[in-house]
């Protein structure tokens, strides 16, 4: 009796497949424990810089020596911020430690909510790493065992206002995790390995049942294909010509998936002319080509103290559906996004592709962004602000990089300028360069008074143009922003000049005499700061409260009266609505 072709089709392709998995399973397996430890390690460092880097962490936790600051407010919040953080990148232990001038290490901030460990706890463990550490350096300790157990250990400086290191953050796992997961990745492989070698069996039988049916089901895939149905896959692993020919019809198709997939995909980082682009070249090289761009930078006001009240999961969520709603106006304009730069966009309008109405779809654009914004604001209950700023001019424009990892993007000086508009501008505004509005053509705009600002670097002051709205067949305003009526009031005002987002040491003593909802008016008898710059704001409630961290940008000054009205640029809510009583 013939040895049957099912059961020669089964053992081979059973022992061959099985020996292939068992071979890339055993590879994988090891693979996957070193990206385990590797994951750890970042997420660990991750979650330590995330705290430590934090603006005012540094000089925060010089304030927390003595367990009686374990009592105020911005020890518990910052204590609160590390349980939550801790929480939610899933790791057992993360603290604060400081080190005394006989180098003694002490507890000063334990994420647990019941504070199990006070401040000025002396620590005997992790010293020589700890010193390390204490050098501004990061450092990583993947096996500690103290009193608690067996741990992995990422210790990350912080460092105060003077860049001088006044502490550690710590972030802690449980070292035995890692035998855990190795059981784990080792019984899947077990049960891969024997669902892959049954499947194998089942496959090798059923291609010499029905290998007459190759045919047939090709003559079937090649139609589906032609009609547009790239989903098809014909599975013949013979070594014959019927078998060369479906793996020829399964590479075909892996080939329009693969370059529909790339179309696609690529098309959510750059436009759709960067991708047309890139696909139709036979070879890619840096380099560029001058071109005249108009650029738009827009960004968030408040950000930090958005991000601070909101923690990182929630805060990416809200970007992510923030941007979602930018990016289709972009495209509805056909703009390019060259650039996400935390909460801030760099749209292009002219490279790749050049039109003679580049500059009025950009200031369209932006007056469209402003009106989608507070559709954004109405849907998640939310009050945010955003400034853009456009300019016109010259830039180099193509493939920068390197051989091996390059990108579209444009340099030159517009860019630079187009962000000293941005920064000028105040929450809710579009400001646009003198050459932005002749090129849009005046005609087609409704623009604000004239305004000068002196950029560092620039020996001539940049002319801009604040937008009302778009006439012709854009038609879009910017909607006047709702803004309670002036309340007069007296309350003591402390100001700090903010330059460079450098904060001045000493601050200036003025009355605020007038409040609105995101205005306030002061005045300086002995003071007065130039117009359009910023300043750092705390304002008396009452004889021993004062509420600070306002940031604002001065919008008019009048030297007569010694009065200076001031736009809030970053307030958080709880700020916002204390004021707002007042």
């Amino acid at each position: 009796m013939l040895f049957p072709l099912w059961a020669k089709l089964g053992l081979f392709f059973g022992g061959l497949i099985g020996t292939f998995l068992a071979v890339y399973g055993w590879i994988n397996f090891q693979h996957d424990l070193s990206i385990e430890e590797q994951r750890r390690e970042r997420r660990l460092l991750g979650l330590a810089h995330a705290i430590a880097d934090a603006p005012g962490v540094g000089d925060l936790v010089e304030q927390f020596r003595t367990q009686e600051a374990s009592e105020r407010e911005d020890f518990k919040a910052l204590r609160d911020w590390i349980y939550r953080s801790k929480k939610v990148m899933g790791v057992s232990w993360a603290g604060i430690t400081t080190k005394d001038d006989e180098d003694r290490f002490s507890y000063v901030i334990d994420s647990s909510p019941t504070a199990r460990l006070p401040v000025g706890y002396p620590i005997f463990d992790g010293n020589e790493q700890k010193m390390a550490a204490w050098q501004g350096h990061d450092t990583f300790d993947p096996e500690l065992e103290d009193d608690f157990g067996l741990w992995v250990l990422a210790y990350v400086p912080i460092k105060n206002s003077e860049g001088k290191v006044v502490g550690l953050m710590e972030a802690a796992d449980d070292a035995n995790a890692k035998e855990l997961f190795a059981r784990d990745q080792a019984e899947r492989l077990f049960w891969k390995l024997a669902l892959g070698v049954l499947l194998s069996l089942l496959l090798a039988i059923g291609f010499a049942v029905y290998v007459n049916r190759y045919l047939r089901r090709l003559t079937a895939s090649a139609r589906r294909v032609a009609a547009g149905d790239l989903t098809m896959r014909v599975d013949i692993p013979t070594r014959d010509e019927i078998g060369v020919l479906g793996n020829s019809f399964n590479g075909m198709i892996a080939g329009l998936k693969e370059r529909e997939f790339i179309r696609d995909t690529f098309g959510r980082f750059v436009s759709q002319e960067v991708v047309n682009e890139v696909l139709q070249s036979t070879t890619i090289r840096l380099g560029g080509e001058e071109r005249e761009v108009t650029v738009l930078m827009s960004d968030l006001r408040g950000f930090t103290s958005l991000s601070i009240a909101l923690g990182p999961e929630e805060l990416v969520q809200l970007l992510n559906r923030y941007f979602t709603a930018m990016s289709e106006v972009i495209i509805e304009h056909g703009g390019t996004i060259s650039e996400l730069l935390g909460d801030g966009m760099v749209v292009l309008f002219g490279a790749p592709r050049h039109a003679p109405d580049d500059a009025l779809r950009g200031v369209a654009c932006a007056v469209s962004m402003q009106i989608a914004l507070m559709d954004f604001n109405r849907l998640e209950n939310r009050d945010l602000e955003m400034g853009i700023g456009l300019n016109t001019g010259a830039v180099v424009a193509g493939n920068i990089g390197s051989p091996q990892r390059m990108k579209y993007g444009v340099v030159g000086p517009t860019i630079n300028a187009a962000a000293r508009i941005e920064s000028f501008t105040v929450g809710g505004q579009v400001l646009i360069s003198e050459t932005t509005a002749l090129k849009a053509g005046e005609a087609q705009l409704s623009l604000g008074e004239v305004r000068r600002f002196k950029a560092k670097g620039r020996k001539a002051p940049l002319v801009c143009y604040p937008v009302r709205g778009v006439r012709g067949r854009f038609g879009v305003t910017i909607p006047e922003r709702l803004e309670l009526e002036r309340r007069d009031v007296d309350r003591a005002v402390r100001l700090w000049p903010v330059a460079d987002k450098e904060v001045a040491a000493e601050s200036i003593a003025v009355r605020a005499v007038g409040l609105g909802l995101r205005t306030m008016w002061v005045r300086c008898p002995n003071w007065m700061p130039a117009r359009w710059s910023n300043v750092l704001a705390a304002v008396e409630i009452d004889e021993s409260t004062w509420l600070d961290g306002i940031y604002a940008k001065v919008v008019e000054v009048d030297a007569t009266t010694h009065t200076v009205e001031l736009r809030f640029t970053a307030i958080q809510e709880e700020a916002a609505k204390t004021l707002a009583q007042l």
